[in-house]
């Protein structure tokens, strides 16, 4: 997480990302917000970042508004309120930039949360109420229930206890109408805390009871053990020691059950402050020397020196003056520590606050820049438009051309086991005729076999089929390797046997190559892998074309595969003239053209290099002026769930 300023790289449209990915993402966030169920405030951070991270590289505005507002909510709950109101306030700027009033609302609410905590009370009111508003606009029950809550919290800090009361019976009837336990719980402890600040301890005893109940129902031992400490206190201010001490003693039990060291020692401090007023002094010591023992262990200052205070008081009710005057002593010094930070927490938090304003107002003069650059944006749009628009028609042109000069390869290909066929045809036709004739002429079979003409022609007519068989099978290759290449009866994603698809491209290329241009092979083993067959074989005809077109009156084009480190390797060398070194840098970008006899096509590898990334690879090229080119594509392939994933990816890129 950034520590002073919080940087965002999405900005793609909401259009644009993929309805899966916004899914997951969605439900990422909402995994995390309601972490504060449990309590569990690093899962609510881990999951946090995890949709932070998939939302900037998806460019999903809602994602990322989410995400900080839960990253805030589980560093406030951590007390790290500064970070929790910077994540708050870009949450808050992309949710207005979104005018999603729930976002903005549950942010809101967020940031009245830490003002409350800094002492701010009037501005988390504000907050509070401003919250309030926009969720009750959206009827999001849930979140009005715990900012009705929270307001209801704050009400009660200002001890204005009628509108406390107000608020948190306003939440407690929106839990019970969504059947919400734990909400209901924590609204009537709120409530309770009210009565008993009025002195109605009967009502406040019913309410914490009620709470405890609930707790109770729904296994909840953290809610159960503050329940019970709020009773236990009730009993205690009557003077029902022996109520109270069952309860705190009760509450001690699932504290340590639970592994709740902060709680257990909250319980010890309130045992060794009823047993002194018991004037049980053993059972005092043991506790508060407990209580000591683990808050020393937490680094617990204030609760240190709350412990010192009671041993002090103790020792000296028992004449052990010496060790009174060491716990007081401990206790003096203790708390003047937990004062000068006290102080320096104060002076933090206005330096906090004076950030928070600082940024307010950076977001301010933000929004009236990005009005200003409105127009300049949607002019930028338009422009980028028209070229993508010309790029998608260089595209298509260089296909064209591609798909003219490979017809007129395969078109002469052809003609010469048609040109064949033709001629058999012929002879098949003649010698059926020399034999009919014979068969006429002749008295009996052992005549007709007799004859040297019948037994000529039969020996042409066997050669003939031969002649037919072999041009037909070369007809029927060339059109297995067309429609291989093309990939027209496979599915778009599929499995890959990459020596193959080099082998149907080449069948369709070497009409073209003729005698002027010789194939080395090398072949290794290669896995196969998953992806866009009909794509791949593009990359490997440009390639190959384009190591054809380099090669003058005569040459040799080596291809070479191999498997490395997990990837696939396809080298196609050829001994061309080669590239000039300025031209290199350039050789990819879309309109790169040599006027003499290298790369003559603008797109063809501007295109080829998109493919390659969109399997996961890349392209590399060497080269030497006089001594020719060595293109390297190195393969990793998709896996069949990302499928989709890399397509949606490849489609924004382009």
């Amino acid at each position: 997480m950034p520590d002073e300023t919080v940087e965002v790289e999405a900005t793609a449209e909401e259009g644009t990302v993929d309805a899966e990915q916004a899914q997951a993402i969605d439900l990422l966030n909402e995994s995390g917000w309601h972490c504060l169920d449990s309590g569990d405030w690093k899962r609510m951070l881990a999951l946090s970042e995890e949709a932070m991270e998939r939302s900037n590289a998806q460019g999903y505005l809602k994602g990322l508004a989410e995400s900080f507002r839960n990253a805030a909510f589980a560093h406030y709950s951590q007390c790290s309120y500064k970070f929790a109101l910077a994540e708050a306030l870009v949450a808050l700027r992309m949710s207005e930039e979104l005018a999603d009033q729930r976002i903005e609302g549950q942010t809101r609410t967020v940031i009245a949360l830490v003002q409350w905590s800094l002492g701010k009370y009037e501005e988390a009111l504000s907050e509070a109420h401003h919250a309030l508003d926009l969720i009750d606009g959206v009827g999001d029950s849930w979140a009005k229930g715990w900012c009705s809550t929270i307001t209801g919290g704050i009400y009660h800090t200002l001890r204005d206890y009628k509108q406390a009361l107000r608020y948190h019976e306003m939440g407690h009837q929106l839990f019970t109408e969504q059947g919400y336990l734990l909400g209901q719980g924590r609204a009537l402890t709120g409530i309770g805390t009210v009565y008993h600040a009025i002195g109605d301890v009967a009502a406040a005893l019913e309410c914490h009871q009620k709470s405890l109940d609930i707790y109770r129902r729904i296994g909840n031992r953290a809610g159960e053990s503050r329940a019970l400490t709020d009773i236990a206190m009730i009993h205690q201010s009557q003077g029902d020691y022996e109520k109270a001490l069952e309860l705190h003693l009760y509450s001690l039990r699932l504290r340590e059950s639970e592994n709740s060291l902060q709680g257990q020692t909250t319980s010890l401090l309130n045992l060794g402050r009823l047993y002194l007023k018991r004037k049980e002094v053993d059972n005092a010591r043991d506790a508060l020397r407990r209580a000591l023992e683990i808050s020393e262990k937490l680094g617990a200052k204030p609760k240190i020196y709350e412990v010192h205070e009671l041993l002090s008081e103790l020792h000296e009710a028992t004449g052990d003056l010496d060790k009174a005057l060491y716990h007081y002593r401990a206790f003096h010094r203790i708390k003047q520590e937990v004062f000068n930070e006290e102080e320096s927490t104060k002076l933090r938090n206005i330096q906090i606050g004076v950030e928070v304003e600082r940024s307010h107002r950076e977001t301010e003069l933000q929004r009236i820049r990005n009005r200003d650059l409105e127009e300049k944006n949607q002019e930028l749009k338009t422009v980028l438009d028209e070229l993508q628009a010309t790029q998608a028609q260089l595209v298509q042109t260089e296909k064209m051309a591609a798909l003219g000069d490979l017809v007129a390869a395969i078109a002469h290909e052809i003609n010469t086991p048609l040109g064949a066929i033709r001629s058999s045809a012929d002879v098949a036709i003649r010698g059926a005729e020399r034999i009919v004739e014979a068969i006429e002429s002749s008295e009996t079979v052992e005549q007709l076999k007799s004859r040297r003409s019948v037994q000529a022609t039969v020996s042409a007519l066997r050669l003939n089929a031969k002649t037919i068989a072999a041009a037909t099978e070369r007809i029927a290759r060339l059109v297995r390797s067309l429609k291989s290449f093309a990939q027209l009866d496979q599915a778009a994603f599929a499995e890959i046997d990459l020596r193959q698809s080099i082998e149907d491209t080449l069948c369709l290329l070497e009409p073209k190559f003729g005698d002027r241009v010789r194939v080395v092979r090398e072949y290794g083993e290669l896995p196969k892998i998953f992806g866009y067959p009909a794509e791949l074989n593009q990359v490997f005809m440009n390639l190959l074309r384009n190591a054809e077109e380099a090669i003058g009156e005569s040459g040799e084009i080596h291809i070479r595969t191999y498997a490395s480190n997990g990837g696939v390797y396809i080298r196609v060398a050829d001994t061309g003239r080669g590239i000039p070194a300025e031209q290199l840098p350039k050789l990819f970008h879309p309109g790169f053209r040599v006027e003499e006899q290298r790369v003559r096509a603008s797109m063809s590898l501007f295109t080829s290099l998109n493919i390659v990334r969109k399997h996961g690879g890349e392209i590399r090229v060497d080269s030497e002026v006089g001594k020719g080119t060595v293109f390297t594509v190195a393969l990793k392939g998709l896996e069949p769930s990302e499928e989709k994933a890399s397509a949606a990816a490849h489609s924004k890129a382009r």
